[in-house]
């Protein structure tokens, strides 16, 4: 495993845990994602760059509801968007310790990356084999 890929791991696995209270691990499994909800950030400083996640809306609802106490639609989008914000400034932070960073405001997207094979993939389980998958890419600004 890469240095730079076991770096997004942890980052992912701890948020997700001390966020959503939600246990996951990586897993080199290939799975669909039940009833996906997608949401992206663009990277713009130091690097150019984008993050995506797909999160089954099952595990969203949970995640809504243990934080808010409701599983309104709303919440559950602003939950999702909070996670990957959340995940990015870290991984930026992480990443590029010494850098300044800028990062985008995140965003559903309807549909999940067009051109994955630009991206890591990045999978991961919780205990009840529900899959939750994260696209990274980074490109250095020239």
């Amino acid at each position: 495993m890469s240095a730079y890929k076991k770096i997004i791991d942890d980052i992912f696995v701890q948020t997700l845990e001390d966020y959503g209270f939600v246990e996951i691990l990586p897993t080199t499994e290939k799975a669909d994602i039940v009833d996906p909800i997608h949401c992206s950030i663009k990277i713009m400083m130091p690097y150019l760059g984008d993050l995506v996640i797909s999160v089954p809306i099952k595990m969203a609802e949970e995640i809504a509801v243990a934080t808010f106490g409701t599983a309104d639609q709303q919440i559950i989008d602003d939950v999702v968007c909070e996670l990957l914000n959340i995940f990015a400034g870290k991984v930026m932070e992480n990443l590029y310790p010494d850098l300044p960073f800028r990062i985008g405001l995140p965003q559903l997207e309807k549909n999940c990356i067009d051109t994955p094979e630009h991206y890591v993939e990045h999978m991961y389980k919780d205990p009840h084999e529900n899959y939750i998958s994260v696209l990274s890419r980074f490109e250095e600004v020239e």
